[in-house]
């Protein structure tokens, strides 16, 4: 869909439209609109025209489509239908607890992303004084799972791998252990964006700029990677042969994680899985690409390189993964304090109570 930013009076306004006519024709429209002064904005303009201009205004250059779409399905699902009609001036804390309450049972990612674009439209009005006060300063997130924001044990690293051995969906899951894809890009790798002679990936991510980057792919996954055409898709569903999809990567997963808790020992009962299961309820396809953050730190790789290879935007985001001290980061931090006295600095000056006699 075609569209156009431009900037009034210090701030960018965007237009999109269907065709490049109608876009002109809209772009016209809209600057003439501001220029007559029928666009205003203050404490009486109401939270859906507000909504949808900031998102439009201050979030929409820069991000990619599928964030776009999502930013106003939180704003339409979620905001416009409990308080679109009220006025910003009468928005009360309490009008955005109840909307964010509506999130008890979501992932703590869908959760927060509501909560920021509602601290991000009430503080920019607060800012651009349309509002007194802003309501969004004790928001609190409500019970969320916080299913996907862990890696995995050391005995379910042993479980995939075993499984992914002979497994049709191993490659599938071993390529976002070992290349921290987000289980949505697993869907956009083509023949073309394996270099086999460097040994590197080039992952099309759209969840932002950053998202688009490559990283390396590890020997042992490399032999695994079967040869395809440039442009045919690695991963494709085994009865149409096209690209996988949400609703396939669900069922891909359910099929690995069964074979999971087989090899782990769960019984069978007329084809079904009889409980207990011995594989870990939160365990999701998220969860390698957390583990692959955690092994770049055991690694050694620093942070400012993992924020990179992670596709990240910002490296506090890579912090609450990276920084998870693992035993093996433990060790490893040990062996260096001790080289460090050992090697390095104590037996090169005088014991501390010569020191402190000098001194």
């Amino acid at each position: 869909m075609p569209r156009k930013t431009f900037t009034f009076e210090g701030k960018r306004y965007s237009v999109s439209a269907a065709t490049e006519i109608e876009l002109g024709k809209k772009m016209a429209l809209k600057q003439q609109a501001l220029e007559e002064g029928s666009i205003l904005y203050s404490s009486a303009t109401t939270v859906k025209k507000w909504g949808e201009e900031y998102v439009e205004v201050y979030r929409r250059p820069g991000i990619e489509d599928n964030t776009y779409k999502y930013l106003m399905g939180y704003l339409h699902n979620y905001i416009i239908p409990e308080i679109g009609n009220l006025k910003l001036k009468d928005v009360k804390a309490i009008h955005l607890q109840k909307i964010v309450n509506q999130c008890e049972g979501m992932s703590y990612s869908q959760c927060n992303k509501l909560v920021q674009l509602l601290r991000g439209m009430f503080t920019t009005a607060f800012n651009n004084q349309m509002i007194k006060i802003n309501p969004t300063l004790d928001l609190r997130l409500p019970g969320c799972e916080d299913d996907t924001h862990r890696s995995i044990t050391d005995r379910e690293r042993a479980l995939t791998l075993i499984v992914a051995e002979t497994h049709e969906y191993g490659l599938w899951v071993l390529i976002m252990l070992f290349c921290g894809l987000r289980p949505s890009e697993t869907k956009t790798v083509l023949g073309c964006h394996i270099d086999r002679k460097t040994s590197l990936l080039y992952i099309d991510g759209t969840k932002s700029k950053t998202a688009k980057r490559y990283v390396p792919i590890p020997g042992i996954l490399m032999s695994k990677l079967p040869p395809i055409a440039p442009y045919d898709y690695l991963f494709t569903q085994k009865t149409t042969g096209r690209p996988i999809t949400k609703t396939s990567m669900r069922g891909m997963w359910k099929s690995f994680k069964r074979a999971m808790n087989i090899q782990a020992g769960c019984r069978v009962f007329r084809n079904e899985l009889v409980p207990p299961f011995p594989v870990a309820e939160d365990l999701c396809p998220y969860c390698y690409r957390h583990t692959f953050c955690t092994d770049l730190q055991d690694a050694g790789v620093p942070i400012n390189i993992a924020k990179d290879l992670m596709g990240h935007s910002n490296i506090s985001t890579t912090a609450k993964y990276y920084t998870h001290l693992t035993n093996r980061s433990m060790l490893a931090a040990a062996e260096k304090i001790n080289d460090y006295h050992d090697n390095n600095h104590t037996t090169d000056i005088m014991q501390p109570r010569e020191f402190l006699l000098i001194h």
